[in-house]
């Protein structure tokens, strides 16, 4: 399966990475000895400014790569005897913990490594390089070279253009019987997948429509075409091709490839259709058709660039009783439908938003600078506008919401048009304060940004507030500090010579606070009871700002004790496609306890282009990113925290139709344990991301549900939701539980959903890491459809086949939900039934049911041997324990089974890992044998290093550290 993230280290004196990003090509091993010696002297000499200390994901690179040496070494027989402890050993944990727990060098754990690799290669173990790993990292990074020469997007460790990445993964990862196909699925990729060309020539979405025999009906194929050479690759015309058509009649399934003829392009506007030239279908009552392979047609003035492929370039339709001899039109699909606007708000700004337990709230300037308030607590539905305030602010300036939750209490701050700092309250009664002026005129000259601190155990919340200002015509950055009712606490003179600047909070005692001019970032941090403020600035970013030139920077979050910021910079360095300057959008991370920081690029745009205005949010425990691209669009990625050497998934448009030149505004809203089942069967929030724009060809305020629009495409690509509500609960499939028969299920459109299912399966699906989430409900119906399972919705062309869930009311018995081996939830399921029914369809791919196979190492990606050692310790019920009371081996849920087993264990390990450890530690104190005590540690482990790959969870899938 093809990994989908893409990891840029900056802090590090050697990039080691699982799949990682090193750019040079490895060289022979008597350089490698050199460098050796090298790597060591410097460890000696270097000040602590140079040599950065270990992080996380150079840590899993360490300690995989140890593990695999000591294998290595195992499975030879002239090395056993090297394989002495501490150095040598089999255990991850132990080396992981050393690297990230001695606070090391990294240059030391690199010394460590190559002194490994060395007594292996002269015990007789591997040698130092491995031919067929140079060959696979050759080919790799040719084939991303051709993937950036195309503009095809595709991203991720295994889309990477640096050599020691490729070679290392299939070394240390000891990868070599996968190389094959990696480089068989990137090829293909490259072949099938290149959906936006470069050049005159693009992708365009059409679509096409079969007349039916109802007078005035049509059935719509939605298809993506590819425009190539004959050759196969490079974007240009052809005169004529072909396509390729598939149909069920009765019981068989046959193929036309009829002739496409002519020069099939035409300007149309959505609706307006042309018969497409020498296109007869075989049509035939309760025929299903399927298009599939490239249609080929020319744009020759690009026209529709910017329209992604959507969903790929296969698509299917169903339809009965066609019309004989009908033809094929074909017609523009419409456009699809912008952001939805809040009503009655022209703005030249984009909003502030911000969540309180009942409402998501929204402030807005006018064009004139008044201010207006609105909430929402459900899709489309607005409170009235609130003025509060007739032109009073600076119409240029963005305005700033501050939620403090613990006192139900909402601040806003409007700079002023005469550049003072004006701040109101919402009480919990919801209603508005008047203005007060917190910072004099004149003072506040750019960006506002601002925290909360508030002290467990009824101590007082505090404010902070910083702000761009000027001293004598400089620039610089200023800070102030403010109790709830306004009153001014302290300040900071000003940080003179910076241009921007942002604050973050713990929400507790601590702060940071990032400021930046175009060559020089700096991190400053204090701490209650307010010490000034220390500079914390790693050295890793004065190496970083070397060849850069700081742009923009984000809002900055607090997640899993890390300060989080993302900064846009254009970067001098000759490798952007050929272009001597390029622009990235990075990540940067501070641990709250140690000045250290990582940076990793989110995205690398290629020459220079507008700044990339980024948000970030902390969602369901999760780092979101948002931002608005040199076209307009807004595009969104996540950090997947399930695994930290994948960290960053996504970069595609979240809704087209809707642009803005401002930076995106984000909140989360509604964060409850379960969606109460009256809100599950109708549009509602759920426990959702939002995001607001301003859209630039209207200058309306649009406002869109951010997390649900993006999870939406991502179950599409592997799910499908039947719709089986009716309005009776009493009723089944089969009719063997009594009661009439339900309807026959409804393929619901997912694409138009809005109930909190879609959120709650999508957040299921971002819970788990996503080199298995992301492939393995796809994998799964593939090869269900392949094996023959097409009466149960798996349907041909498997390769376009996706799971299938079924969405019945509340209390259908089972069975009544259950089709095809399907995944079935109720709307009376809270999240905890959610996992359990996704979790029984992960049981299937790995292959715990009736024994792993080879193939069940192919979809799921973990390997044959841990598969087989999860078939024996899952299979492990548990026993009875003394007294009442959980199950030894098991959790509080019922572990009888091998599915339960595996389902419960996962759902404590990411959803509550201190529970899950607690009962670890009673089963360890109460149990009659080694096997019993044990048993759920086993567990534990295994999910630990199988699934999880080290990373471990608190409450509410909190990263533990």
């Amino acid at each position: 399966m093809t990994r989908t993230s893409n990891e840029t280290p900056t802090n590090r004196i050697t990039t080691v990475v699982p799949r990682g990003q090193g750019d040079k090509g490895r060289r022979g091993a008597e350089n490698r000895v050199t460098r050796l010696g090298l790597a060591f002297l410097a460890l000696l000499t270097a000040s602590a400014s140079v040599v950065s200390a270990a992080d996380d994901i150079f840590c899993a690179s360490y300690a995989q790569k140890a593990v695999a040496q000591f294998n290595r070494a195992q499975s030879t027989a002239g090395c056993q005897s090297i394989a002495v402890p501490p150095a040598w050993s089999g255990d991850y944990a132990y080396h992981f913990s050393w690297c990230i727990g001695a606070t090391i060098p990294q240059a030391l754990a690199d010394v460590k490594t190559q002194r490994r690799e060395e007594e292996l290669a002269n015990c007789g173990g591997q040698p130092t390089t491995v031919p067929a790993c140079e060959r696979y990292a050759l080919a790799a990074t040719g084939q991303n070279r051709e993937n950036i020469d195309r503009e095809c997007g595709f991203r991720g460790s295994a889309w990477s253009s640096e050599y020691n990445g490729h070679y290392d993964w299939c070394v240390w990862g000891n990868n070599r019987d996968r190389i094959e196909a990696e480089t068989s699925a990137r090829e293909r990729a490259l072949e099938n997948d290149c959906l936006t060309g470069k050049g005159d020539l693009a992708a365009h979405s059409w679509c096409y429509t079969l007349p039916q025999s109802g007078p005035g009906q049509v059935v719509t194929i939605e298809f993506h075409p590819i425009v190539r050479e004959a050759a196969g690759r490079r974007w240009t015309s052809r005169r004529e091709g072909s396509y390729t058509v598939g149909a069920n009649v009765g019981p068989q399934y046959t193929e036309a490839r009829p002739k496409l003829l002519g020069y099939p392009h035409w300007r149309l506007g959505p609706g307006e259709a042309k018969i497409l030239p020498g296109v007869e279908l075989p049509f035939a009552a309760t025929n299903r058709y399927h298009t599939f392979g490239a249609w080929v047609l020319d744009h020759p003035d690009d026209t529709n660039r910017s329209n992604d492929s959507l969903g790929g370039r296969v698509a299917s339709v169903e339809g009965r009783e066609f019309l004989p001899g009908g033809a094929l039109s074909v017609m523009r699909c419409p456009t699809q439908g912008g952001w939805p606007e809040v009503p009655r708000i022209k703005s030249l700004v984009a909003p502030a938003l911000a969540s309180l337990p009942s409402r998501l709230h929204l402030v807005a300037l006018l064009d004139d600078g008044s201010v207006v308030y609105t909430w929402t607590d459900g899709p489309g539905r607005w409170g009235g506008l609130q003025l509060l305030g007739a032109a009073i602010a600076d119409p240029d300036s963005t305005p700033v919401l501050l939620a403090d939750p613990a006192n139900n209490q909402l601040f806003a701050f409007v700079r002023s048009k005469t550049d003072e700092l004006l701040a109101a309250t919402l009480s919990p009664a919801g209603t508005w304060s008047g203005w007060t002026s917190i910072v004099g005129a004149g003072e506040v000259r750019g960006r506002v940004s601002a925290g909360i601190t508030a002290p467990a155990m009824g101590g007082v919340p505090e404010l902070h507030l910083l702000f761009r200002t000027d001293t004598n015509g400089t620039p610089a950055i200023a800070y102030r500090r403010f109790d709830p009712f306004l009153l001014e606490l302290a300040r900071l003179g000003p940080l003179n010579g910076f241009e921007d600047g942002v604050l973050v909070t713990d929400g507790v005692n601590d702060l940071a606070i990032f400021v930046s001019s175009d060559k020089d970032l700096r991190i400053f941090q204090s701490a209650r009871p307010w010490p000034a403020l220390q500079d914390q600035t790693p050295g890793s970013i004065s190496s970083y700002l070397a060849s850069r030139k700081v742009l923009d920077l984000s809002n900055a979050v607090f997640l899993n004790q890390e300060y989080h910021l993302a900064l846009d910079a254009e970067r001098f360095a000759a490798d952007f496609a050929g272009a001597d300057r390029g622009q990235e959008l990075s990540h940067l991370r501070v641990p709250q306890s140690q000045p250290q920081s990582l940076t990793r690029t989110v995205v690398a745009t290629g020459p220079s282009g507008s700044t990339l205005r980024a948000s970030l949010a902390a969602y369901r425990e999760k780092l979101v990113l948002a931002y608005a691209d040199a076209s307009g669009d807004v595009r969104f990625s996540r950090l997947d925290s399930a695994d930290p050497s994948l960290p960053w998934i996504g970069g595609g448009v979240v809704r087209e139709g809707s642009k803005t030149d401002a930076r995106p505004a984000l909140a989360a809203f509604d964060r409850r344990s379960a969606v109460p089942a009256p809100n599950w069967d109708r549009p509602n929030f759920g426990d959702d991301l939002f995001a607001g724009i301003r859209d630039r060809r209207s200058s309306g305020l649009a406002f869109l549900n951010l997390s649900r629009t993006v999870m939406v495409a991502d179950l599409q690509r592997q799910l499908k939701l039947y719709d089986s509500r009716t309005g009776t609960n009493n009723c089944n499939q089969d009719g063997q539980y009594g009661g009439t028969p339900c309807p026959a299920p409804v393929l619901a459109d997912l694409a138009t959903e809005d109930r909190p299912l879609v959120t709650e399966v999508g957040y299921m699906l971002w819970t788990l890491p996503h080199w298995l989430s992301g492939d393995v409900y796809r994998e799964w119906a593939r090869r269900a459809c392949e094996v023959g399972n097409t009466s149960r919705r798996f349907d041909p062309p498997c390769s376009a086949a996706r799971y299938p869930i079924l969405f019945a009311p509340i209390g259908s018995p089972g069975n009544s939900i259950n089709i095809g081996s399907g995944i079935w939830l109720r709307t009376d399921n809270q999240y905890e039934n959610v996992w359990e029914e996704l979790g029984h369809s992960i049981v299937g791919p790995m292959g715990l049911d009736v024994g792993p196979e080879a193939w069940n190492a192919d979809v799921t990606g973990i390997s044959l041997a841990a598969l087989k050692e999860a078939r024996t310790l899952f299979a492990a019920s548990g026993w009875p324990r003394p007294g009442a009371g959980r199950r030894l081996g098991c959790t509080n849920r019922n572990c009888d089974g091998i599915q339960h087993s595996f389902i419960y264990t996962m759902f404590f390990y990411f959803s509550d890992g201190d529970q899950l450890r607690t009962f670890i530690q009673q089963d360890q104190a109460n149990g009659t044998s080694q096997e019993r005590r044990t048993l759920l540690q086993r567990k534990y482990d295994w999910v630990r290093t199988n699934i999880f790959r080290g990373v471990e969870f608190t409450l509410d899938n909190r990263v533990r550290r």
